[in-house]
């Protein structure tokens, strides 16, 4: 399966919060923002990606999206002060949410080449 057969999605469901996804041109993250991606709380949540490595796919595209979230992990649980404990539980939470019930999770499967059983739930 080619990594860009499977479009990234423009929303991103973790529980009940949706994050939506903008792609930016590679000029603007680069020269203005300085950055790859970028995180805003908003509302609505909003995570701002550079398009060219998107597009490209890969580990690369999949470490930006990934880093991204986890500022959302962060911000929208208020782990600034946290223990590690609780810190690591709702990286776990939000992980398995996303990995297991996300618009993102076919994404971050096919960028990293990992073929998917389109089974029956049991």
């Amino acid at each position: 399966m080619s990594t860009a057969a499977i479009a990234l999605p423009n929303k991103i469901t973790i529980g009940y919060q949706e994050i939506n996804i903008v792609l930016i041109d590679t000029v603007i993250a680069s020269n203005v923002g300085d950055q790859q991606g970028s995180y805003t709380a908003g509302p609505p949540p909003t995570i701002y990606l550079d398009k060219t490595i998107i597009e490209k796919g890969g580990v690369h595209a999949v470490n930006l999206v990934m880093h991204e979230l986890n500022h959302h992990i962060e911000y929208a649980n208020s782990l600034e002060d946290s223990e590690e404990e609780l810190r690591v539980t709702a990286y776990a939470n939000a992980w398995t949410e996303i990995m297991s019930r996300s618009e993102i999770r076919v994404w971050l499967l096919a960028q990293l080449d990992i073929k998917l059983c389109q089974c029956p739930d049991k």
